[in-house]
């Protein structure tokens, strides 16, 4: 009788072979060990808790050891959980459980084959969608309906035991299963570059323990400083080492949380380590993305010096007359080329991650009742000027900032600009006052750090149902009626330059603008007003804001492209020596304006 290939693989060859079931022993006593760990901070009836290790532990032991290691899954999943609800629904949830582990790593099998997951940046999106998103899902509902079913929980309370559930293997997935490969397949690598460093190493592991430990267990909010570390540990010790440290920021944090101290913390327990855990998949996932770009870049890299050694070769055989010479100018090139591949991979990795952060056009079109279109070309490979567009619960909050130069050095305080503001914007903190000096002493605490004098102008603005509340120090804000007419609003009483002093809290103040359908705003960098042309004349902001105007009756991608060409028909030949960033938002709807909003706004 033929049997299904897939099905074959669930089972191993041979089942005397013995190191088939200590790896299967390994798993389910992995499995066992996390899941009482994870029920140490149950939040939910049924058990529930907001982070759950063991699906990271399990995906990762199938994805490294095949589909037979769902055996080890099995039994650890329903020992870990026999003493929470009892031997049937236990069997009914360990089948969900263990189900996910094979058809989510089905799934990213299926998708990227046998590579290594986490060496191509478009590879650790498909293991993001499919094998965290998409492949917890299953167990997401199932699981929570089983304990439905047998009683464990009310149905009111099934919606929010679906989404924890659903998160808690999701986040599990993106903190814990890279760590597992990541060290399984740079082991070596990774323990000789960690006895190499030794030194390094070890500060950098310190700093994590201690930033973490202040954050989160002393009352101070300095979560946003383990993100520089994390990416020093990416650019120094690779994937083993960023994972590894994540792993332990995270639970030092889920532990911190849990006692009550930290930024996290909310009236919930459960809220609290669901914002937590968003936090920690968030720098997860972009140490994975730079991992993976720093993975790619050494690939090429050594792609690059194979063919040039190949080439230097040949041109040895047939030009032996040259050989001295030859000899010399290789030397020289070599020193060139290595420099200009450390620039270049470093700019290359900003650049990419900069461009991947931008809002996505149709994230703008997803935002109901508004027109938005955003613009941003850097001077250099790595621009210093930052946009985004973010929606929470109806409040859409717009950021622009422009940071002083461009480069690498610049373009990373935009990246922790933009981390601080989603964060910031994900725990829904909306007070201008509190936003911005929260925003301001994480950026000026790695400015010191980074030995910089880099600092940013930065204007944060809040809208919702036709009310605008506009804050920070930046250019001035272009507010334009339906008729064409402009008013330009001047920031520089709401604000002050971010990162150049600690305290700025006293500095910070907001205003509030009513706009109606047809109505919209226009935001800028000096690299419009101040690019000039052959003759060293300005662009200037009344010309733009006559292209603007004249332009107000078209859509807001239009109106954008309007203004770009407009401009770059002003340059000409002459180079760009600033970085170009627009963002048009327009209002297309008349939405009623709700007290509660009304508040939120004017706060």
């Amino acid at each position: 009788m033929k049997v299904n290939p897939f099905l074959r693989k669930l089972f191993p060859s041979s089942f005397r072979d013995w190191n088939f079931w200590l790896k299967t022993a390994l798993v389910a006593i992995a499995y066992y060990a996390t899941a009482k760990l994870a029920l140490a901070f149950i939040t939910l009836p049924g058990d529930v808790v907001p982070l759950w290790p063991p699906a990271g532990t399990s995906l990762a032991a199938t994805l490294i050891w095949g589909y037979p290691m769902w055996i080890g899954v099995f039994v650890g999943c329903y020992l870990g959980q026999l003493s929470s609800y009892g031997f049937v629904t236990t069997l009914w949830v360990t089948v969900s459980e263990t189900f996910i582990s094979i058809f989510a790593a089905y799934l990213v099998r299926r998708l990227i084959g046998n590579r290594y997951i986490l060496n191509q940046v478009k590879d650790v999106v498909i293991f993001m969608i499919v094998g965290a998103f998409i492949g917890c899902m299953p167990s997401g509902i199932m699981s929570p309906a089983i304990l439905y079913f047998y009683g464990k929980i009310p149905w009111s309370l099934y919606p929010t035991v679906v989404l924890t559930w659903t998160l808690s293997e999701q986040f599990a997935v993106l903190i814990f299963t890279p760590l597992f490969l990541a060290w399984s397949q740079n082991s070596r690598q990774a323990v000789q570059r960690f006895k190499k460093r030794w030194m390094e190493a070890a500060v950098l592991f310190f700093l994590v323990i201690a930033v973490s430990r202040i954050a989160f267990g002393g009352g101070y909010p300095i979560e946003f400083m383990v993100i520089p570390l994390i990416v020093w540990a990416a650019f120094r010790f690779h994937q083993p080492g960023s994972t590894l440290l994540t792993v332990i920021l995270c639970l030092i944090a889920v532990v911190g949380t849990a006692k009550g101290f930290g930024y996290f913390v909310r009236n919930s327990q459960n809220e609290s380590l669901l914002l937590l855990d968003s936090f920690v998949g968030v720098i997860a996932l972009t140490t994975l993305l730079l991992g993976a770009v720093l993975s790619e870049n050494d690939k090429a890299k050594a792609d690059l010096r194979h063919a040039n050694a190949t080439l230097e070769s040949k041109v040895k055989e047939r030009t032996s007359e040259l050989a001295t010479a030859n000899e010399e100018i290789i030397a020289l090139n070599q020193k060139l080329k290595q420099e200009n591949l450390r620039m270049g991979a470093e700019l290359d990795v900003a650049r990419q991650i900069q461009q991947m952060l931008l809002p996505k056009p149709e994230e703008l079109e997803n935002i109901e009742g508004l027109d938005i279109a955003g613009y941003m070309a850097p001077a250099d490979e790595v621009g210093g000027d930052y946009y985004d567009v973010l929606e929470t619960e109806g409040i859409v909050t717009l950021g622009i900032g422009d940071v002083t130069g461009h480069g690498l050095e610049s373009g990373l305080l935009m990246l922790m600009t933009q981390t601080a503001v989603r964060t910031l914007k994900e725990v829904q903190e909306y007070d201008p006052v509190k936003f911005l000096d929260t925003l301001n002493r994480t950026i000026y605490k790695n400015v010191q750090r980074m030995n910089s004098d880099k600092n940013l102008t930065l204007a944060i603005l809040n809208y919702a149902s036709g009310l605008l509340s506009i804050s920070g120090f930046h250019e001035e804000t272009l507010v334009v009626r339906k008729s064409g007419a402009v008013e330009r609003v001047d920031t520089i009483e709401l604000g002050m330059l971010i990162g150049l002093d600690e305290d700025i809290a006293d500095l910070i103040s907001h205003t509030t603008v009513e706009l109606q359908p047809g109505d919209g705003v226009v935001l800028y960098t000096d690299g419009i007003p101040e690019a000039i042309d052959i003759h060293k004349n300005f662009y200037g902001l009344g010309r733009l804001c006559d292209v603007v105007s004249s332009h107000w009756h078209l859509d807001a991608a239009q109106i954008k492209q309007a203004v770009i060409e407009d401009l770059r028909r002003f340059i000409g030949e002459q180079k760009v020596f600033d970085d170009i960033t627009l963002l048009v938002f327009k209002h297309k709807d008349d939405l009623s304006v709700s007290p509660e909003e009304q508040l939120l706004v004017s706060a």
